[in-house]
This record gives structure tokens, sequence and C-alpha cells, in this order.
């Protein structure tokens, strides 16, 4: 389950590294890049105006910028390879039922992964924060 390695994963990974670029660039979420917006153009205050040109980072700042991603980027996916390895009995088993019924409605769904197998969804998503922007 873990160990094989897909194209599958491409649209997450697309969407986790723009987020990850995101908290970095635009919402200043980064200790080390500090608390300002990178590469972003302004929306013109006028209708029909010209907007003003985004300045890029200076090449030290845009390293730090992509180092400060992969950071956040590898502490994501490290905290859900341990949710996921925490509960990988619960995953098997939940795959296997989805493989005889194909489809799962919501309360079947919760009724399998809190009562059946135990599995808090709450405790699970809390477990997993995006506050890591800082090493």
């Amino acid at each position: 389950m873990f160990g094989d390695v897909s194209t599958g994963a491409q649209d997450d990974l697309h969407k986790v590294s723009a987020l990850a670029r995101a908290m970095v660039t635009t919402y200043g979420m980064s200790e080390a890049v500090g608390l300002l917006t990178y590469d972003q153009p302004t929306a013109p205050f006028l209708p029909g105006a010209v907007p003003a040109p985004s300045r890029a980072p200076s090449e030290d700042t845009a390293r730090k910028i992509d180092h400060e991603v992969q950071t956040i980027v590898e502490q994501a996916h490290e905290q859900v390879r341990q949710i996921l390895g925490e509960n990988k009995d619960a995953l098997e088993r939940l795959a296997r039922r989805l493989l005889d019924e194909e489809v799962l409605e919501d309360s079947e769904l919760q009724n399998l992964l809190v009562v059946q197998l135990g599995v808090s969804v709450a405790a699970s998503a809390r477990a997993f924060s995006v506050n890591s922007a800082s090493p």
C-alpha cells in the first residue's frame, strides 16, 4: 500500500505544492522568508487600468522560497504517512469492503471507521495540521 509509486498522486502533488507555495509567497507563513508577498500581480484600482507589474524575488529569496515549500511538503508527507501507518489495518479493511460493495454511504463509512475499526476521524484530522510552515 505504501511502497508503490504511481502517477495517481500527480494532481494531489500539484495541489499540495501550490498550497505550500502560497503559504510561503502569499500568506507569509514562513519565518525564513518573512511576512511578505512575492511575485503576485496587483489588481488595478480602477477598471480598465493596467495592473502594476509584479517584481520577482531575488535568486537568494527564490532559493529560500523553494526550500521552504519543499520543507512544508515533506513535513506534510511525513505526517500523512504516520497517520496512514497508524491506521493501516483499518485502511486495508476499508479497501476490502469497498472492493466488495464499491460504494459506501456516508453513514456506513462513518460507522465502519469509528465504530468497527476504532478510527477517530476528528482526531486524525486534528493530527494533520498545516501549521508546519517553519522547520
